[in-house]
């Protein structure tokens, strides 16, 4: 289901774990985790499923930082129907 990104060059990408973190109750409850400081992490996901703007949308999601972060983001993007997921970047509309 997750796409990743080939946007940037390989040398700037990190990689992702599937892991339950260095803290958890249940070591079967596993999440994405990213496994590289200082690079970049670009993953989409198609949702299957169109949205309009007519009407309310709630978007939930959870982030457990276990690494130090020194500068960047985290967020989503609810993007257009189409999108080469594996051309997705910050710049993706």
């Amino acid at each position: 289901r997750w796409v990743v990104s080939e946007n940037r060059d390989e040398s700037e990408l990190g990689e992702w774990v599937w892991t339950a973190g260095e803290y958890y109750a249940d070591e079967d409850d596993k999440g994405i985790q990213t496994g590289t400081e200082a690079r970049f992490y670009q993953l989409s996901a198609d949702i299957g499923q169109t949205y309009t703007q007519e009407g309310d949308i709630v978007l939930q999601y959870e982030v457990k930082n276990e690494q130090r972060v020194d500068c960047g983001g985290m967020y989503i993007k609810m993007l257009p129907e189409g999108l080469d997921q594996s051309d997705f970047s910050g710049d993706s509309d």
